[in-house]
Formats: structure tokens, sequence, C-alpha cells
């Protein structure tokens, strides 16, 4: 079946109907700012009855939260200034709960000049939730991993603490047997420095493992890196919390400076 009479395709009005039942929030705008159009979704998003109470108004009329108020224009200049598409990501608390947006905004050109900017905006807040869902999940998982490996290395740990104790008490009774002459005296590097040496480089390796471990865990803690929770550190006090994290012993902490 086909339509008999296809001159609606080309009526404005059709056209306007279709653009205001478009999937998610869509507005398009002049150069200034004005809201010249948009669709249904978008006034309901702003909690306004329907479309003639947004088209004409700016952003600033429009009750944004005043960080998002100035990050809207500047993306807005950006987008017109540049004649470049841009595509970000925002959380807002709108229609009664805190959501995230996806928005794209592409400039719009005649005869080749900026004229404004079309806007399309999708609520990508269950994508979000399954995200975060995961994200937990892969935690959990994580953590219980984390604890199966440093479950053997903490008894390797106390393996090696166990042995340089017996060298030790080994040593010592070879110390006196020396004295007394019941021995001869251990020619080149004694056994007992070595086995500590070995001990030591074990423990070593034991301990960073450990920290390479609790820093994969911590990094999947890592979402987005969000800059409302930014905060001035001095490069001294990162490279100290870094040197926390990492293993070193007192010769190779003693090489740095800063």
């Amino acid at each position: 079946m086909g339509n008999k009479n296809k001159e609606f395709w080309h009526d404005p009005k059709f056209l306007a109907e279709i653009t205001r039942k478009m999937p998610g929030y869509v507005y398009w705008k002049d150069t200034n700012g004005l809201i010249i159009g948009c669709n249904d979704k978008y006034a309901v998003m702003l909690d306004r009855k329907d479309v003639n109470e947004i088209i004409g108004k700016t952003d600033e009329e429009l009750d944004w939260d005043p960080d998002l108020l100035k990050k809207i224009i500047l993306e807005d200049k950006e987008v017109m200034d540049s004649q470049k598409s841009l595509v970000s990501e925002d959380w807002a608390y709108l229609m009664g709960k805190d959501r995230c947006f996806r928005t794209e905004k592409r400039p719009l050109l005649h005869n080749e000049e900026v004229v404004g900017l079309l806007c399309i905006t999708i609520d990508i807040t269950a994508e979000k939730e399954a995200a975060r869902q995961l994200m937990q999940a892969l935690k959990v998982t994580a953590a219980s991993i984390s604890h199966e490996m440093k479950t053997p290395l903490a008894g390797i740990k106390n393996l090696l603490d166990s042995l340089l104790k017996a060298a030790e008490k080994l040593n010592e009774g070879y110390q006196k047997a020396e004295q007394e002459k019941l021995i001869a005296k251990e020619e080149g590097e004694p056994i007992y420095d070595k086995i500590k040496s070995l001990n030591k480089q074990a423990l070593r390796r034991i301990d960073a493992a450990n920290t390479m471990i609790s820093m994969q865990i911590e990094n999947m803690s890592i979402d987005k890196i969000d800059a409302r929770f930014f905060e001035q550190l001095s490069m001294g006090h990162v490279v100290e919390q870094a040197l926390k994290k990492y293993v070193l012993d007192k010769d190779e902490r003693a090489l740095l400076h800063w």
C-alpha cells in the first residue's frame, strides 16, 4: 500500500510534527543562544507543559543548575566557533531524580555560515546503573581473587620467617663450633649471609606482588574521573603516597630526592 497523496511529506507542519515526536531530547538554537525549536520530550524534561514554553527563550531562562548552565554556554560557543561536533556526558537532577545524559551538539550552517546549533540528548542513566552494578560485581570478584592470591603469599612469608630464624640458630651453633675449633672457618661469603640476603629478596618480591594486587583492585574502583572531586596536592605529597604503595628498601629510598 502507498500514500495516494505524498505532498504532506514536504508540509512544514508535518515535518515539525516528526521533529516533536523524535526520541531523545532535541532542540536547536541560534548564535545568540535563543532556542528556535525543540521536541516534546525536551519540554517534558524541563517540566514544561509544551514546547511553546521553551521556544524563544535562552538557557539562562530555563532554571538550569548554575554550574551546568555555565558548561552548556561554553560548549555552545566551542561548537559554533570551531564548527565541529561535541559529545559530552553530564549528571543533572531532572524529572524527579539524578540522571545521566549523553549530549551531542552539532553546528548548523547556512551558505557556509554558522547560524546556530542542533543538540540531541539521550538519557543513559540505565546504562550507567548497569555499568555500576557490573563494576560492583567485578570488585567483589576481584577482592575474592586478591584474597586467594594473598593468602598463599602470606603463608610463604611465614615460612621464610621461620627459615630465617632457623638459619640464625644454625649460624649461632656454627660460630660456636668455629670458636671451639671443632670445624674449619668458612671461606668466602658465609652461608648464613647468603640465606639472609635471599630471604630479604624473596620478602621484597612478595611485598611488591601484594602491592601490585592491591593497586589493581583499587584501579577497578575508578569509574570516571570527576573534576568535582579534584583537589590540589603538592608533588612531594604525591611522591610520598606513591612510595607508600611501592616497596623500596632503605638504600633504594636514599637514592630518591625531590
